[in-house]
């Protein structure tokens, strides 16, 4: 108490100061309107401001809310997008009808019945590479069903479940596959062991007479429970054969019985494992019988 009469008794000067200019004022302001008008003025300009700087710290302190529903808000958009673009994808890949039959002599081949799939997982930078796809047992899909993509042949479906399956493609150094050489009748084995590449498989145990042409269509051979003949694997390019290479253009051919040490021609792939993003199941069962027998080799193949 005595610190609070001390500190009048200090400043008594400035108080009593203070408290003439407060009455001064105020009889001022009462006195004359103009003099009324502007305090008012100031008055709401000041009140302004403060509940201006209020209302702007009010805002901060609900910015963490407001950002957290335009997050919440933005992964639902997020969902929804997706959502769209997956219904939008596969509608598109089931107006697809795939260009797999690589058709001979006027022969005519119906089409079989098939189920889009969408690839849900896809490996293709290891030896033995897989795909996911997102259709099962539910749609029709059983094991060593066909599969190809609206180009060619993608694969052989290896595992299945109720709700998806899981594909042996090319790029998969198990997978043996039968073809033949369009036009020529010469059968082979097309193999794949490269990881670096998956744009390029081999096809080998040609006859030794065989003579193919840069630019000739490899396609399945018909030898297989799995794979209807004629299906389109790739076609046969001018690279490195057994890693020498020969120099030749589209109108040259390549005698296999005069290069003895080649054992293999390449062939580029026509299915582009790299941007596979659906894919076409052939619901045609195999013959339990063949399957048995084929299932009982070391190699997975086709």
């Amino acid at each position: 108490m005595s610190r609070l009469f001390a500190f009048f008794a200090r400043y008594k000067h400035w108080l009593v100061f203070l408290v003439l200019e407060i009455v001064a004022l105020t009889v001022l302001f009462n006195d004359s309107l103009y003099h009324r008008s502007i305090a008012l003025v100031a008055t709401n300009r000041l009140l302004g401001r403060v509940n201006a700087t209020i209302s702007s710290v009010g805002e901060y302190v609900r910015l963490k809310e407001q950002n957290k529903s335009l997050l919440q808000e933005i992964a639902s958009l997020e969902a929804r997008y997706y959502m769209l673009e997956r219904d939008i994808q596969r509608a598109a890949a089931d107006t697809v009808r795939p260009v797999v039959f690589a058709l001979d002599s006027g022969i005519r081949y119906s089409m079989p019945n098939y189920v889009t799939a969408r690839v849900i997982r896809a490996s293709n930078r290891k030896t033995d590479n897989y795909l996911s796809i997102d259709k099962g047992t539910r749609d029709g899909i059983a094991k060593d069903m066909s599969v190809m993509s609206a180009t060619g042949v993608v694969g052989t479906v290896a595992a299945v479940s109720e709700s998806c399956a899981l594909v042996v493609p090319l790029i998969n150094s198990k997978l043996r596959l039968s073809c033949r050489i369009k036009g020529r009748d010469f059968v082979g084995s097309l193999s794949w062991d490269n990881p670096s590449d998956i744009t390029h498989a081999r096809l080998s145990d040609l006859p030794r007479h065989a003579t193919v042409k840069v630019g000739d269509t490899v396609v399945t051979s018909g030898y297989s429970f799995t794979y209807l003949p004629n299906l389109i694997v790739g076609t046969i390019e001018n690279e490195e054969l057994d890693h020498k290479s020969i120099q030749t253009t589209p109108e040259q051919q390549i005698d296999i019985s005069s290069h003895t040490n080649f054992s293999s021609v390449p062939v580029r792939l026509a299915t582009d494992f790299s941007r596979l993003s659906f894919v076409y199941v052939f619901t045609e069962q195999p013959s339990p019988e063949i399957q048995r027998l084929q299932d009982s080799l070391p190699t997975y193949g086709r």
